[in-house]
């Protein structure tokens, strides 16, 4: 065989070798972004879902979430809340007080996973929450059969309440509280790397949430709380952050086939609002389904400025019309 021959068949051998190693990667990338961007779940179901006298939500799983709020038998709407990224259930406590007394309305809000006094995961994911918002629903459904089921989402937590709403037909209404249509703040280098470098190496590196409590709320003892949680709570995993644009984007698509009721409390200052954004948020829903008020002077944090009360008034009204 001569040399020409040889060097032919060397060239056809490491043409098969890169082809297959380009071909191997690729699929490990693919492999990599899918469960990047997964919204699978899967939990070693232990038990049925159940409340322990309305501090804790015990999950089929068997995770513990701590509870603000109760249920009445009496409530012929009851309101899930769905708490802030980074925040925790206690962004509801003023609202919890307003129905406490109230038995035509009932209130109750868990801390997320990994959020406020949960224990937290090795694997962090929204999927998880939704699987647990899912399981709550479920279960006060079947409880109570004849009350209606309305979430009530904060910030990016409305995202999560619509993404719900579209897959759990026992929502009847959703709520959304200064609802995020843009990001003021960017990521540094650092965290952009984090970023993009998820796509190839590990899912779970954490990146802070931006958010400024002197930007968000007028009420500076809530101010200080919003700036301790994000300093101690205040983290989501690269692979939370693709998946929170998922839900995002698949909510929003499905809008316009979701026959649920909303309203929108809008408040004017918030640094995550943008107009033309939120206009075209309001495109995608069937308008004879949307109600949106907006509230002067008031920061992100609705529920805890000020003008609250203007509000929970407003949400009672439309909840009970």
């Amino acid at each position: 065989m001569d040399m020409q021959s040889v060097l032919k068949i060397v060239q056809i051998i490491l043409s098969v070798i890169i082809t297959s190693l380009i071909v191997l990667l690729l699929s490990v990338l693919f492999y990599k972004l899918k469960n990047l961007y997964s919204l699978k779940f899967k939990a070693e179901l232990k038990q049925k879902s159940e409340f322990i006298d309305n501090k804790f939500f015990i999950t089929d799983d068997q995770y513990q979430l701590h509870l603000l709020g109760s249920l009445k038998s009496t409530a012929k709407n009851i309101f899930i809340g769905v708490h802030e990224l980074g925040m925790n259930k206690e962004d509801f406590t003023d609202f919890e007080k307003f129905f406490k007394d109230d038995e035509n309305n009932a209130f109750i809000c868990f801390d997320q996973r990994n959020f406020g006094q949960n224990i937290p995961e090795q694997s962090p994911s929204f999927s998880s929450v939704l699987f647990d918002l899912n399981n709550m629903i479920n279960i006060i459904k079947e409880k109570y059969s004849q009350s209606k089921i309305i979430l009530i989402g904060e910030g990016f937590g409305y995202y999560l309440a619509l993404y719900a709403g579209w897959k759990n037909v026992n929502v009847s209404s959703i709520v959304a509280l200064g609802p995020i249509t843009r990001m003021p703040y960017n990521y540094g280098a650092a965290d952009r790397a984090k970023i993009f470098s998820s796509w190839f190496f590990s899912h779970n590196r954490l990146i802070p949430v931006l958010m400024k409590g002197i930007d968000s709320s007028n009420n500076q003892v809530f101010v200080n709380e919003i700036d301790t949680n994000m300093m101690t709570k205040g983290f989501i995993t690269t692979r939370q952050y693709y998946q929170l644009k998922r839900i995002s984007k698949i909510s929003l698509k499905k809008m316009k086939s979701m026959n649920i009721q909303q309203l929108i409390i809008q408040p004017k200052n918030d640094v995550y609002l943008n107009y033309e954004k939120l206009q075209q948020l309001i495109q995608k829903t069937i308008l004879t389904n949307l109600k949106i008020v907006y509230i002067e002077n008031a920061k992100h944090f609705i529920l805890k400025e000020n003008m609250n009360q203007l509000a929970f008034e407003e949400i009672k009204k439309w909840a009970t019309k």
